[in-house]
């Protein structure tokens, strides 16, 4: 579509007007073809005005398309990022991500997870049935995680306050020893 700068616009406007214009100094003097330059002039600036109404309706289209082609990228570059994860960790730690990432915590006015061990009792009661070589803290040389599976080490922390944040640190640093892969999982996180 042709993008109208505003002196192509004046121009025809104007354009426009001045048919308009003839056609009426024509008629006045009784001049069939005035008609005809009124019907010109009308038009053009029915085109004219036509431009106000589709130029917004096209850039909106063209941001739909850019956004629907933005969104696409988006979503394969997430889809190729889970493959590069799954290559490298494997499907047992993406399935075990997705099952952390889809637990509901029971919370209500009568109870909530104000320690660790009941977060953690709850967690491991939904990762038993999916995965049942789940061990619960699993002590291997100075590690002990919350949760093993296989070669995965789940540490559970919450509520977390700065302290906390801080033995996650030394932690990180003991598991890789044992286990090929750490995942962390943090709640009521306290700043």
């Amino acid at each position: 579509m042709r993008h109208w700068d505003s002196f192509d616009g004046l121009s025809i406007l104007l354009a426009g007007v001045v048919f308009l214009a003839f056609g009426y100094g024509l008629l006045r003097l009784n001049n069939i073809s005035g008609v005809f330059l009124l019907l010109i002039g009308v038009g053009i600036i029915i085109l004219y005005s036509l431009k106000f109404v589709y130029e917004p309706i096209a850039e909106q289209k063209n941001r739909k398309q850019e956004e629907e082609a933005e969104s696409k990228r988006i979503e394969q570059e997430k889809k190729e990022h889970d493959e590069e994860i799954r290559k490298k960790y494997g499907d047992l730690f993406f399935s075990v991500v997705d099952a952390i990432n889809s637990f509901q915590p029971i919370l209500s006015k009568e109870y909530s997870y104000n320690n660790e061990l009941n977060y953690h009792i709850d967690l491991a009661r939904v990762l038993q049935p999916k995965f049942p070589m789940l061990q619960v803290e699993f002590q291997l040389g100075s590690a002990r995680p919350d949760i093993v599976i296989e070669d995965i080490a789940i540490e559970i922390k919450g509520p977390t306050y700065e302290e906390g944040l801080r033995s996650l640190a030394d932690k990180c640093g003991r598991y890789p020893l044992h286990f090929k892969k750490l995942i962390i999982v943090l709640f009521n996180l306290q700043t």
